[in-house]
């Protein structure tokens, strides 16, 4: 199994528990002490359906955590204005933007290691 199509099964078994199509994560910070929850470790997965959710992926970029963008559902106008105020966004808070999959990107802050392993059967 190639890497990009472990990445496209967990982003949609995370986009299925964000929509409530799934039975919920374990909270996976909850166990930890207060003073060791950070935003900039935590990875969020959006899949917005369409503008009007362009401010909750604006709001985890403003926090520091990283996001991991789904457009797949998303007509290609819509998908493409969602990335192009997304990537306003990123710029203007010096983020790192990455193409994982045809429709999904990965936003991380600047200071963040992205290690790209590539597949030797593609």
């Amino acid at each position: 199994m190639s890497f990009l199509s472990v990445v496209r099964d967990r982003i949609a078994s995370w986009s299925a528990v964000l929509h409530g199509n799934a039975p919920s994560a374990p909270d996976l910070e909850a166990d930890l002490p207060p003073a060791h929850r950070s935003p900039r470790s935590r990875i969020v997965v959006q899949a917005p359906r369409g503008l009007d959710q362009t401010e909750d992926v604006v709001d985890i970029l403003q926090s520091g955590s990283s996001v991991v963008l789904n457009l797949e559902r998303d007509s290609y106008d819509v998908a493409r204005r969602l990335l192009d105020l997304v990537a306003g966004v990123a710029y203007h808070n010096e983020n790192q933007i990455r193409r994982v999959a045809p429709n999904t990107f990965l936003i991380v802050p600047f200071d963040a290691e992205i290690l790209t392993i590539q597949d030797p059967f593609s």
